[in-house]
């Protein structure tokens, strides 16, 4: 019997904002990339933008969301418009004040908020052909290292393991069908010093938010998500 080869999808996420009383929302934006060639060549290209921009800043210092200039924010969406990028938008005002004043109900709802978005975004590669849910497929989601803590990595893990092989069956469907029968998910952390990818995520995430406080339209994205 031939074994089908498992289909690998990267995704790379970092975060702006928090979940407290200071801050309106907390976004996770990312891409995801087909293959680990999309993912070098993004990578590639990613250093290309830095190194068209570094005259603007501190040579020394990485090129972070937070104090990247108008018109290179602007150039960086024009420059990665054709990449699957995604993001998680989590609306604090919305939020239980038990969830903002507890560390680990804080871990759970971005969890929750985490493998949503992940599940929309196989949902919206399904729609548009790129996978089925008879792929075998191999999840490998790089979060940078100040998101999520040490403790929650492996529940992570396992959330979105659970949500995309069975999930949450309905009341009334009895036949309810998972989303992918043969599915492994690997979570690792990332250092944002060592990874462009991660840095471009964080630049995407900031934009998003930015966008948010200012109450721009958000047309740049594949997926996005609001909750609660």
């Amino acid at each position: 019997m031939e074994v089908k080869k498992m289909t690998k999808i990267y995704f790379v996420i970092d975060d702006s904002g928090k979940i407290d009383h200071k801050n309106a929302y907390l976004i996770y934006g990312g891409f995801v990339f087909l293959s680990k060639s999309s993912l070098t060549n993004f990578n590639y290209r990613y250093r290309n933008y830095v190194n068209k921009i570094r005259t603007h800043y501190k040579e020394d210092k990485e090129i972070k969301s937070n104090i990247l200039k108008y018109k290179d924010r602007k150039k960086f969406l024009e420059e990665f418009k054709n990449d699957y990028s995604f993001a998680l938008a989590i609306l604090n005002e919305n939020l239980y004040d038990c969830i903002k004043k507890d560390a680990k109900a804080k871990g759970r709802f971005i969890d929750y908020g985490l493998k949503r978005c992940i599940k929309m975004v196989l949902k919206d590669l399904i729609k548009k052909d790129v996978i089925t849910r008879n792929d075998s497929l191999e999840l490998e989601i790089l979060i940078d290292n100040q998101t999520i803590k040490s403790n929650g990595l492996y529940d992570l893990e396992k959330s979105i393991q659970k949500e995309l092989t069975k999930g949450m069956k309905p009341i009334l469907e009895a036949n309810y069908m998972p989303l992918f029968k043969n599915l492994k998910v690997h979570v690792y952390y990332g250092d944002s010093k060592k990874s462009l990818s991660i840095q471009a995520s964080d630049i995407l995430a900031g934009t998003v938010r930015k966008k948010m406080v200012s109450k721009e339209e958000i047309t740049f994205l594949n997926v996005f998500l609001e909750i609660p």
